[in-house]
């Protein structure tokens, strides 16, 4: 039993179990030939992606000119001392657009905080977890549209080379 396959560039006849193309170079049996039409859609994916990001930046290019006006999101649920160091972390690296997503906390130190905090801190109407920014439809309305920097209050950046450290433990542990 003969069959024809053709995709895009390449056409592929089907005798039995084997897969004959008509580059010389490709002879693919069947399980092969499901992998390679994976890859070549997964490989087609990321093409049509890459290029929707370019021409979304051509046709709409983003309002910051600078990194340090770039929205740097944090996710914060009950947790008051790893947050106010990595705001002073980001503060002493030049970054004042920090937006605070409060997942409903309840402790009450970390509230009186927010009362003097100097940045701008939303009060979610319940805890949506880690996907905060995208299940609150108006945060994500307001950042999902350009560059955005979302993190959450136990990662901390760091002084060594190093870009990201999640607990003192996991410091104590590296040596940092």
């Amino acid at each position: 039993m003969k069959e024809s396959y053709s995709y895009m560039y390449l056409s592929f006849i089907r005798v039995g179990q084997i897969f004959i193309s008509n580059r010389k170079d490709v002879i693919l049996q069947k399980n092969h030939f499901i992998a390679f039409i994976m890859e070549l859609f997964g490989n087609t994916k990321d093409a049509i992606r890459a290029n929707y990001f370019f021409l979304r930046e051509r046709l709409s290019p983003s309002v910051f000119t600078d990194a340090h006006q770039i929205p740097i999101i944090i996710n914060n649920f009950n947790r008051l001392s790893m947050l106010k160091k990595l705001i002073q972390s980001l503060t002493s690296r030049g970054y004042s657009n920090i937006v605070i997503l409060d997942n409903k906390s309840t402790y009450p130190p970390l509230m009186e905080w927010y009362a003097t905090c100097p940045f701008e801190v939303i009060h979610l109407p319940k805890n949506f977890g880690f996907k905060a920014l995208w299940h609150y439809t108006p945060a994500r309305r307001r950042f999902c549209a350009d560059y955005y920097i979302y993190t959450d209050a136990a990662g901390m950046p760091c002084r060594r080379g190093r870009t990201y450290v999640s607990h003192p433990e996991t410091r104590a542990a590296k040596g940092i």
